[in-house]
C-alpha cells in the first residue's frame, strides 16, 4: 500500500490464454521499457503472444472508471458509513481511489467481478458485465457491499477466490493496534489515539498534537485513517474497538449482483495483524496469511472441516535459516497459538477488551518473572501474558481460557512473538498456488528493516543481506509435520521450507538505468501481485523504484522472465490476477492504481518522475480499462 492518491482509479482487464491450448504454450513477446512520455503516461503491453505457436495481439476496450455511475446512481467506489450514506469531504462525493483485491463469477449465466478498496472505511463493489459477440465487456451496474453486520471493513487489500468460489477480503490493517488506544500506554508511543485532536463530542478531526516526549512527531495521516474508521463510518465512536478490524472477510455473490458475508462475520479465527492475502489450498482447509509491515508474521490456519473457515487451528511461522545465519533460505516450522471459533472470539471483541486486559507491561528494568521482550509489529515491550499463569486474568473475561482467547486471536502477532515464532518478516504480500509442482509462492516486497542483522532485536533469527527490490519465494509443501510442541499438524499442504527463486537488483550509482531507476528494469522491484497457471508465474510491481511499475511472466520451469506490461507512472499494479473464462477467452483482472500518485526514486535517491507528477493532466490520472479476447484454453477457469 502506498500513501498518497488521486481522485480517480482504473481497473485493467485482460483477457489471456494462460492454460495450455491444443498442446501448445503460452509465449510472451517481450515489451520493451518504457521510454517515450507517451509510454511512461500509459499503460503498454507486449506487442503479441503466441499459443500453440499462433500469434494474437494485446489490444484494449474500455470497462469501467472509479467514480462511474450505473443506471441507478450508484458510483463505483463510493465510500459509505454504516447506514449506507455516502460519505463527503465537504460537498464532494469520497470516491476511494485504491481499488485492489478482486474475484470474478459467473452466477446463473451473468457475470460479476467483486472488487475491494484499501480505503477507510473499507468498501467493496459487485460489478455486473456482459460479454458481446465480438467479446467485449461493457459493465452494466455497481452493488456495494453492505459491511454493517460486522461494524465496517478496514483498508481492504489483497484477495483470492476459494475453491468454493467465494471472495476472500484481507484486511491490511495497519494502523488500528490495539496498544495505540489503550489509556494506560498512551505516555509511551507518540502513535496514539490520545495525541490525535478531537471536537468537543470527542470525535476525531484528523489532526495532531505531539507529545512533549517526541515534539517533531506528526502523526496526522495516522489520525485521520482512523477517523475514517472510527468516526466517518460508524458514526458514533463509543461503538469502536480496534479489536474488531485486521481479519480476512469471505463474501458470496449472488446471481443479481449483491454480495453477503458468509455467516455474517469476519473470520476472526485467522487473527488479527496486517493480513495481506489470504489464499486457500486444495484440500480445502489449509490456508496461508500473509502479514504486511515490517516485524511481521507468516500465518497458517488449518479449519476443522473442508469450505468451512469459521473454525480451526491457528499457526505461526518460526524460521530457521539454513547452514549460515545470513542465508536467505530456511527452514519452517509452526508454532501452535490455539483453536478458535468466529462466534466465539466475536464474542471476546464484543467485550471491548483493552491492550492492557490481554498482555502486562513491565514497568522498567529487564524482563524476567515470565515478561519477555516482544519486538512485534515495531516496538520493542516487555510482555507478559495476563492468562492466570504469570499475570491475572483480567476482569473483561470471564476465565482464563477467554483470556487465552483474546492472547491468541487478538494479540496473535504478538503472542506467536511471545511463544518463539518468527516476528522479523518485511512486507510479505501476495501469494500464489503451483499445482503442478505443489510449491506456494510468497511475494517479499524488500529485504530488510527487520529482515536484516538487527543484533539488538529479541531473537534476530533473520539475518539476510539488505535487498531494497525484494524476492519472490518458493515454498516447499508436505503433509507430515508436527508443529513446535510435537503434535500433528492435519494438513496435506503444511509449509516446512522458504527458499528464493526470483530477486531483484539494486541499481549503484552510475550503472546503465541508475538516472530513472533504483532496481535494475529487466528485473523484478518490490513485488506484491502473484498469481500462476500452466507453468507461468504472474507477478505485480508496487515499487518506487522502478520508474514505471510492471506485470511480468516468470516462467517456472525454464526460469525465464518477460515484460508483459507496464504502468503508468507513479502507478500501482493490484488487483490480484484474478480470472474468469467466458465462452472461449480467459480474462485476467489487474487493478492500475493512481498512475501519477506515486514518486519513484533513482539509484541516487533523487525523484526521477517528479516532472510527470507535477505536470500531469486529469485525464492523465484517470486510468483505463482494457482487455484482450483470445482463444479458450483447455484448462477451467480459476484464480
Amino acid at each position: 500500500m502506498k500513501k498518497p492518491f488521486l481522485p480517480f482509479i482504473t481497473l485493467i482487464v485482460i483477457a489471456l490464454p494462460f492454460a495450455v491450448l491444443a498442446g501448445g504454450v503460452t509465449l510472451f513477446s517481450p515489451l520493451k521499457l518504457a521510454e517515450t512520455d507517451d509510454e511512461r503516461l500509459s499503460v503498454t503491453v507486449s506487442p503479441s503472444m503466441a499459443v500453440g505457436g499462433k500469434k494474437y495481439p494485446f489490444s484494449y476496450r474500455t470497462l469501467a472508471r472509479a467514480g462511474d455511475t450505473d443506471a441507478e446512481g450508484n458510483t463505483f467506489g463510493l465510500l459509505l458509513d454504516i447506514n449506507g450514506a455516502a460519505l463527503k469531504n465537504k460537498s464532494a462525493l469520497r470516491v476511494s481511489n485504491r481499488p485492489d483485491g478482486n474475484s470474478a463469477f459467473e452466477r446463473g449465466g451473468r457475470f460479476f467481478l467483486l472488487t475491494q478498496f484499501e480505503d477507510s472505511p473499507g468498501a467493496a463493489y459487485v460489478t455486473e458485465f456482459a460479454r458481446g459477440k465480438d467479446g467485449s465487456l461493457t459493465a452494466r451496474s455497481f452493488n456495494p457491499v453492505d459491511f454493517s453486520v460486522v461494524s465496517g471493513s478496514f483498508i481492504n487489500c489483497s484477495a483470492s477466490r476459494t475453491p468454493w468460489d467465494t471472495h476472500l477480503a484481507s484486511e491490511e490493517d495497519y494502523f488500528l493496534d490495539a496498544f495505540a488506544f489503550d489509556t494506560e500506554t498512551e505516555e509511551m508511543t507518540a502513535r496514539h489515539i490520545g495525541h490525535c485532536e478531537k471536537d468537543p463530542a470527542g470525535r476525531i478531526t484528523g489532526g495532531y498534537s505531539p507529545p512533549p516526549f517526541s515534539p517533531a512527531a506528526d502523526l496526522s495521516e495516522w489520525c485521520a485513517f482512523v477517523k475514517g474508521m472510527r468516526d466517518d463510518y460508524l458514526k458514533d465512536p463509543t461503538r469502536f474497538t480496534p479489536y474488531n478490524y485486521g481479519y480476512s472477510i469471505e463474501l458470496s455473490p449472488d446471481s443479481n449482483g449483491r454480495s453477503s458475508i458468509v455467516n455474517g462475520t469476519k473470520h476472526y479465527a485467522f487473527g488479527k495483524y496486517s493480513p495481506e492475502m489470504a489464499l486457500v489450498m486444495p484440500d480445502e482447509r489449509t490456508v496461508y496469511i500473509t502479514d504486511d509491515g515490517s516485524y511481521a508474521g507468516f500465518f497458517m490456519f488449518v479449519a476443522d472441516r473442508a469450505r468451512d473457515l469459521s473454525a480451526g487451528t491457528l499457526y505461526m511461522a518460526k524460521w530457521t535459516a539454513e547452514g549460515e545465519r545470513t542465508s536467505s533460505s530456511g527452514s519452517i516450522s509452526w508454532v501452535r497459538l490455539g483453536h478458535g471459533r468466529d462466534e466465539v472470539i466475536k464474542a471476546v471483541i464484543e467485550k471491548k477488551p483493552s491492550f492492557s486486559d490481554i498482555f502486562e507491561i513491565a514497568p522498567s528494568g529487564p524482563c524476567g518473572n515470565g515478561f519477555k521482550m516482544v519486538k512485534a509489529g515495531g516496538t520493542a515491550l516487555c510482555l507478559r501474558p495476563r492468562d492466570g499463569k504469570g499475570a491475572g486474568v483480567s476482569a473483561k473475561f470471564k476465565d482464563a481460557r477467554e483470556a487465552r482467547l483474546a492472547l491468541s486471536f487478538l494479540e496473535a502477532r504478538r503472542y506467536g512473538a511471545y511463544l518463539g515464532a518468527t516476528a522479523e518478516f518485511t512486507k510479505t504480500e501476495g501469494l500464489a498456488y503451483n499445482r503442478d509442482a505443489n510449491v506456494l509462492y510468497a511475494a517479499v516486497s524488500s529485504i530488510g528493516s527487520s529482515m536484516g542483522d538487527n543484533p539488538t532485536d529479541t531473537s534476530n533469527a533473520v539475518m539476510m543481506a539488505v535487498n531494497r527490490c525484494g524476492a519472490i519465494y518458493e515454498g516447499s509443501l508436505s503433509g507430515d509435520n508436527r508443529d513446535t510442541s510435537g503434535a500433528p499438524i492435519k494438513s496435506r499442504f503444511a509449509l516446512s521450507r522458504l527458499a528464493p527463486i526470483l530477486e531483484g537488483r539494486a541499481l549503484k550509482p552510475g550503472e546503465y538505468y541508475a538516472e530513472e531507476n533504483a532496481c535494475h528494469p529487466g528485473n523484478i522491484a518490490n513485488p506484491d501481485n502473484l498469481g500462476y497457471s500452466d507453468g507461468l508465474l504472474f507477478v505485480g510491481e508496487d515499487s518506487s523504484n522502478h520508474m514505471n511499475n510492471a506485470v511480468w511472466a516468470f516462467d517456472t520451469v525454464k526460469k525465464t522472465l518477460t515484460r508483459i506490461l507496464s504502468a503508468p507512472t507513479g502507478a500501482e499494479i493490484t488487483g490480484s490476477f484474478a480470472s474468469l473464462d467466458i465462452d472461449g477467452s480467459r480474462y485476467l483482472f489487474i487493478n492500475i492504481q493512481h498512475p501519477l500518485g506515486d514518486h519513484s526514486r533513482n539509484a541516487y535517491g533523487v525523484k526521477a518522475n517528479k516532472d510527470y507528477l507535477k505536470g500531469g493532466s486529469e485525464p492523465l490520472r484517470r486510468s483505463y480499462t482494457g482487455y484482450v479476447e483470445l482463444p479458450a484454453p483447455t484448462a477451467t477457469a480459476g484464480h
